[in-house]
């Protein structure tokens, strides 16, 4: 009893001893992490300007200063990259950080959808947490924003900008700026993808980086546009852009007349009958103003109609994107101070761009192209990983079973050592185990594997490689992954892109990091599941001398000749030429080698569908490429999709050439721990000779549409009602004498799965609506529907042939001017 005493004493005395110390190092421990994040004094700031959008990445500027002793680690922002903590994403960049001393730090967190907060935290060498803050924000809903970026040394003399309506097609909002600097606007191009315009006005281009510089042009590519407002002072805005990005003459500086052609803010209503001569007579007083305008003639651009009159405002398409150059300063005194000013901006926003920067404006998405089910679809059929063959091991089980019975039983017999059979039949057993595993060694995977989809654009002397790839490993453990120095802008893709963010839920673990530091990207992958696949995309961009893809083509409305040189360094395969509706299959475009396309072999684009099924074949559909190679087949056919899904937004002004690089090798990864398996689509833009059409000549006059009423979708162009109106102005040059009717319901047609609505004008005279194109493609008597160079278009839901009204996507229709 009284032993059992004392152990209960003992028992009781350590239990209290053992408190005392949890509770001791819990202090120690709590109070070394308030010390640690004492020792830190730390001030972040996101966005661009303040701006984040979804799908856009979000510079993070972090102020990081060091109270404490000499220190060495990492800051790191954590992301939600899924519903579980354990999908999280770290964005880091090691820190060497002295005493009493301060460091900023910019750190770009890619590709960011609906996100409520972000994690900042620092850790030590140890990889322990001394400080951690949970930052709240917001994406902005920019569906009703159209951000300008401005480089300016005058902000001032461009607020009048901020907050003007916009209505460009379906879009319809409000324009909001942004002050950007040299010290904010970011070294890669998805960190400007938040704007849709960036406005350089009296501003030196030279304090802009080399990496800013290529940052812009390469956002430009990617569907952005960006506005020169010259002036006396063209030598400071064009000082980093003279190269062939934009080439051409500059001419003399000298004091002009123009007038502002008045915007829908100034309360003209559309229709023809309602305006009046006094609202006139009164506008031509108010809206003249003379500027200092400097003679510029830039190569391959073309006049800007209905801003300025003169015209003296020009646009050059670069890529998916454009270049507008204004003769004049937008900041000076006579046009700040006007009462026009908001109807110069509006009519310059609303009259140029692309189809496809028109897009990324309706649809408030991100300048660039991202990943999509067509991309990952190609990525996951990359890997050219040798599969078991069937018939080898069945060879090699054939083999083994003839050996172990009847033939072992013959030959032991012969030898009458029947009784060996025990021993023979283990030893061939393991001499065929063997055999199998000798012959596993040729299809083992070693090490951690790329996949990757290089789509490579080649225009204006710079040719730009947008990779798409997964990485992944056959193991469980943690692994890292080196990028080459030159490939920037390194963004995850988010398989649940549409998860709600939640701050409380925000922990500091998480799949992988980004490493963003001196020597280039590593992705260090913690400890996970073996052939996990995390999805990238990454790009690079260098300039080209020689290196191209030469297309001579001459077109018309339903056909084009010509021919392609393929002078790259690749031979080509399965090339596509797309223009206006139409394509051209070349079988293969070896380097050095022209092709001439005859217009009697193209054939009608009714979206990807009728060219992949053409190139790789379907059943009944099959003609060329019926292909053998049956995983390499469905990766290019997933990335063909992707392309024509991406470009055929472009407007029926440019045409596009793609095909694939055979034997292209894609070089992201550094060192050989990692073993890439890639696929290259080189791409090039064109503009085609369109002299036969005329002086005037829009193959879509959707170009030229400035309002609309009525539901449709702007990138399908279906109607969401029974019927839509649009108005369309054309320059003041143009002599308009016949219509077009591009886009006809031919039932007949194998790819024909679209069916257009009829299309009816309106006669000023009588003020009704009249059906054209009634039994032809051409209406020529336009006298009663193109007034003061205005044309009002209404397009309804036709009947099919099985008499349902199912005719609901509006028609391409063409313009010209003059005689063929």
């Amino acid at each position: 009893m009284r032993y059992a005493k004392k152990l209960f004493g003992k028992i009781g005395i350590s239990i209290i001893i053992t408190l005392i110390l949890v509770i001791s190092c819990t202090n120690v421990y709590a109070k070394s992490d308030e010390e640690g994040n004492g020792d830190f004094k730390v001030e972040v700031e996101y966005g661009l300007d303040g701006v984040i959008k979804m799908n856009s990445s979000m510079p993070v500027d972090i102020s990081v200063t060091n109270l404490g002793k000499d220190f060495s680690g990492k800051v790191q922002i954590i992301v939600q990259g899924g519903s579980s903590n354990k999908d999280n994403i770290a964005y880091e960049k090691d820190i060497i950080l002295p005493s009493e001393t301060t460091k900023d730090i910019n750190m770009s967190v890619k590709g960011v959808s609906y996100m409520t907060s972000f994690l900042v935290q620092i850790t030590n060498e140890k990889d322990k947490v001394v400080y951690s803050k949970s930052i709240k924000c917001n994406v902005s809903n920019t569906s009703e924003s159209a951000i300008c970026g401005i480089l300016s040394d005058d902000y001032s003399g461009l607020n009048y900008i901020d907050g003007v309506s916009l209505s460009n097609n379906s879009f319809i909002g409000t324009v909001k700026i942004l002050e950007l600097n040299e010290e904010n606007v970011p070294t890669d191009a998805s960190g400007l993808g938040v704007c849709n315009y960036i406005l350089i006005d009296n501003y030196n281009t030279s304090k802009l980086s080399d990496e800013q510089v290529k940052a812009i042009k390469q956002w430009v590519m990617q569907g952005g546009i960006l506005i020169f407002s010259t002036g006396p002072n063209y030598e400071k805005v064009f000082e980093k852009f003279s190269d062939d990005f934009i080439n051409g003459s500059i001419g003399d500086v000298s004091k002009q007349d123009i007038i502002v052609e008045y915007s829908s803010l100034d309360g003209l209503n559309n229709n023809f009958e309602e305006t009046t001569e006094e609202t006139e007579t009164e506008g031509a007083l108010e809206n003249v103003v003379s500027v200092d305008m400097v003679d510029i003639s830039v190569n391959e651009a073309y006049e800007v109609y209905n801003v300025t009159t003169p015209s003296v405002i020009s646009q050059k398409d670069v890529g998916k994107g454009a270049v507008v150059i204004a003769g004049f300063d937008f900041a000076l005194a006579p046009i700040q101070n006007g009462n026009f000013n908001k109807s110069l901006i509006v009519n310059l926003l609303e009259n140029t761009g692309t189809s496809f920067s028109n897009t990324i404006l309706q649809n408030a998405t991100a300048v660039g192209a991202n990943f999509d089910y067509s991309t990952q679809t190609a990525v996951n059929s990359i890997p050219d990983n040798k599969s078991p063959s069937a018939f080898l091991y069945g060879f090699i089980f054939l083999v083994y079973a003839i050996c172990i019975g009847p033939i072992m039983y013959i030959i032991l017999k012969k030898m009458k050592k029947r009784e060996w059979m025990w021993v023979v039949i283990p030893a061939l057993s393991m001499i065929f185990t063997g055999v199998i595993l000798f012959t596993s060694v040729f299809y083992r995977v070693w090490r951690p594997f790329t996949s990757e989809l290089a789509i490579v654009q080649l225009d204006e002397g710079i040719k730009s490689e947008n990779v798409y790839g997964s990485i992944q490993s056959p193991f469980t453990r943690a692994y890292t992954v080196n990028f080459n120095e030159e490939y920037m802008s390194y963004s995850p893709f988010f398989e649940e892109d549409y998860y709600y963010g939640d701050e409380k839920s925000i922990a500091n673990e998480y799949a992988y990091a980004i490493n963003e530091g001196e020597k280039g990207i590593s992705v260090n992958v913690n400890k996970g599941k073996a052939f996990k696949s995390y999805y990238f995309s990454a790009e690079k961009q260098s300039e080209i001398t020689q290196e191209d893809i030469v297309v001579n083509i001459k077109a018309d409305y339903t056909s084009f000749s010509g021919t392609v040189t393929n002078n790259t360094k690749y031979d080509l395969e399965k090339v596509v030429v797309i223009f206006n509706n139409y394509f051209a299959i070349i079988p293969t475009l070896d380097m050095g080698d022209t092709v001439t396309i005859d217009k009697n072999t193209l054939i009608y684009y009714d979206g990807s569908y009728s060219i992949t099924t053409e190139i790789f074949g379907y059943d009944q559909y099959s003609t060329i490429f019926n292909g053998k190679d049956t995983r390499h087949n469905s990766s290019l056919n997933s990335a063909y999709e992707f392309i024509c899904n991406s470009n055929y937004l472009y407007g029926n002004a440019n045409g596009i050439v793609f095909g694939e690089a055979v034997g292209y090798k894609v070089d992201v990864i550094k060192g050989v721990k990692t073993k890439e398996y890639s696929l290259g689509i080189i791409t090039k833009n064109f503009i085609p000779d369109l002299s036969s059409l005329g002086e005037t000549c829009y193959l879509d006059i959707s170009e030229v549409m400035v309002d609309s009423s009525g539901g449709y979708d702007s990138v399908s162009n279906y109607l969401n009602v029974d019927e839509v109106t649009m108005e369309y102005q054309f320059g003041e040059d143009d002599d308009v004498k016949q219509l077009i009717l591009v886009d006809k319901n031919d039932y007949t047609s194998v790819y024909q799965y679209s069916y257009y609505a009829n299309v009816s004008a309106y006669n000023v005279n009588t003020s009704q609506f009249e059906l054209i194109f009634d039994g032809t493609d051409r209406e020529t008597d336009l006298s009663n529907y193109i007034v003061d160079n205005r044309l009002i278009l209404k397009y309804s839901i036709s009947t099919g042939v099985d008499g349902t009204g199912y005719g609901d996507m509006i028609p391409q229709i063409s313009a010209v001017g003059g005689e063929e």
